[in-house]
């Protein structure tokens, strides 16, 4: 009766940790601990998520920086922002633990959960 439990386990292990990989598993703040290359060129900064699926976040790109809102999705891979001004930005994205990695090309930045 052993061996018929662990097929389940597996099974169970696989959902729980793909369970974190929605856009439900962010809802909270984040601070930025690291950028590359550099702050001004492309970070993310003090992001707020909701379960709602909405954000606001202090970012940079390509020397330009604002306070922004919108909407966000995540999948797991890949985060999609929609500021509430209009447009849509994509970017590769991972979740480990209380980190959250977000690359575009050899930019990238790493978030802290608060």
């Amino acid at each position: 009766m052993v061996v018929a439990r662990r097929p389940l386990f597996a099974l169970l292990l696989i959902v729980v940790s793909l369970a974190g990989c929605t856009s439900g598993s962010l809802v909270g703040r984040w601070r930025m601990v690291k950028c590359a290359p550099n702050k001004e060129t492309f970070s993310i900064d003090n992001a707020n998520f909701t379960s709602k699926g909405e954000y606001s976040a202090n970012v940079s790109l390509e020397g330009r920086a604002e306070k922004e809102k919108g909407r966000f999705e995540f999948n797991g891979f890949t985060i999609t922002f929609r500021p509430s001004g209009g447009g849509s930005r994509s970017f590769t994205a991972v979740r480990r633990i209380n980190r959250l990695e977000i690359m575009s090309g050899a930019r990238n930045v790493i978030l802290e959960k608060q």
